[in-house]
């Protein structure tokens, strides 16, 4: 017999190495209750944001010491004229990361927000983003689950 503990276990393993796409999924088929999947997926995506984003900027930092400092250059000179002629970053910024962390496709997710997020130097209204993506992301799902649930009766 699986217990509640096991459960919730297999399911934050399963949402840390698959995403929401796979993780709410699995807690539904797991017999776990909605409230608990949606809050426990939230509180996953949640606590990452931070994490990548310290993350990407310690690796910039290393291939900045790196002889990788040329292509870091080009890169960040590449980024920048981006940014400084393009009013759609500054103007849609935030929405464009609200619709990519909210994307529940190979792609799109938090990881992917935080890493355009550190990128294009956004210093404004990045986890406020992020973290609203994520909310309309995982509850995407978990309505979709619901329904599919459902229209199957199961």
């Amino acid at each position: 017999m699986i217990t509640e503990y096991s459960k919730i276990v297999f399911f934050l393993i399963t949402y840390i190495a698959g995403g929401r796409k796979i993780g709410i999924p699995v807690g539904f088929a797991l017999g776990m209750n909605p409230l608990l999947v949606f809050i426990l997926g939230l509180s996953i995506d949640w606590c990452q944001i931070p994490i990548f984003l310290e993350f990407y900027s310690q690796m910039s930092k290393l291939i900045g010491r790196l002889s990788l400092q040329k292509l870091l250059n080009k890169l960040s000179r590449y980024g920048s004229r981006i940014v400084n002629k393009s009013t759609f970053v500054k103007k849609y910024g935030f929405f464009a990361l609200v619709i990519l962390a909210a994307l529940p496709i190979q792609g799109g997710g938090v990881w992917s927000a935080c890493l355009l997020a550190h990128t294009l130097p956004m210093k404004k209204g990045v986890y406020p983003s992020i973290f609203l993506g994520s909310l309309l992301g995982c509850l995407v799902v978990t309505v979709a689950c619901l329904g599919i649930i459902n229209i199957l009766n199961l």
